[in-house]
């Protein structure tokens, strides 16, 4: 097991590698979630003031699955706030301000309702014996409880027209002269109460022309990742995202 502190605030405990000062949250609110499992160097808080929910990224905290230096967190961060000032779309989570603040730099966002579709805090992979030679692989996807699961299963009539939203997005962003990376179930959050779905992270995206850099790029799961994104040089574009 990973070596950790655990810290609270307004009664929520969340784990970090080590302990952090988020005194300045009060400003915002008081605090009624954490997403502390992250491996982007980013802590994530839900916080309510006068009546409206907001949501906040912060980097600058050293979260436990995140094994980098806490300033390219804090770098990142401060880029995406320029992709989510140029690309406009109503799927897109709006960013309401961002800025320095503590040790760190944070993102504060409209909050929107709904599950995360890749809630892998929830129910992580794991293998369940259940004879000599038969495993069943319970996870994320089939649990019953599980965000995917429960978008898999609705009717197909609102399965089409979240995909339509995606489609849609993808394409704002290409007109918007950026390309879309890391676009996986981890950046949708969709809205079972009211079928609303929404775009929550766009944190990696790049501007175009974007030329794989020499690595493997995390655009998608590895079952449908296209050549380009596995071959220094090469460029990434609307066909990759397709």
């Amino acid at each position: 097991m990973k070596k950790h502190i655990t810290q609270t605030i307004d009664g929520i405990d969340f784990k970090l590698k080590e302990k952090h000062d988020f005194t300045w949250l009060k400003t915002f609110g008081k605090v009624f979630k954490v997403y502390d499992a992250k491996d982007s160097g980013n802590i994530l808080f839900g916080v309510e003031k006068d009546n409206r929910k907001y949501f906040i990224k912060y980097a600058g905290a050293y979260t436990l699955d995140y094994g980098h230096d806490a300033q390219g967190a804090i770098e990142r961060l401060k880029k995406a706030s320029q992709k989510y000032e140029a690309i406009k779309h109503p799927a897109l989570i709006p960013l309401i301000e961002h800025k320095e603040i503590g040790d760190g730099y944070i993102l504060i966002h409209e909050w929107h309702e709904g599950e995360c579709l890749h809630d892998y805090w929830m129910f992580s992979k794991r293998l369940k014996y259940v004879g000599q030679k038969d495993f069943i692989e319970l996870t994320k996807y089939k649990h019953k409880d599980a965000s995917m699961h429960k978008f898999k299963n609705l009717f197909m009539e609102k399965r089409i027209k979240a995909y339509s939203i995606i489609l849609d997005f993808v394409n704002t962003v290409h007109k918007a002269g950026y390309q879309a990376v890391d676009f996986n179930d981890n950046q949708i959050v969709y809205d079972f109460e009211n079928d609303e779905l929404k775009i929550c992270d766009i944190d990696l995206y790049e501007k175009k022309p974007y030329v794989n850099p020499g690595k493997i790029l995390f655009m998608n799961s590895e079952r449908f990742r296209a050549p380009e994104e596995c071959k220094e040089g090469s460029v990434c574009d609307e066909i990759t995202n397709v």
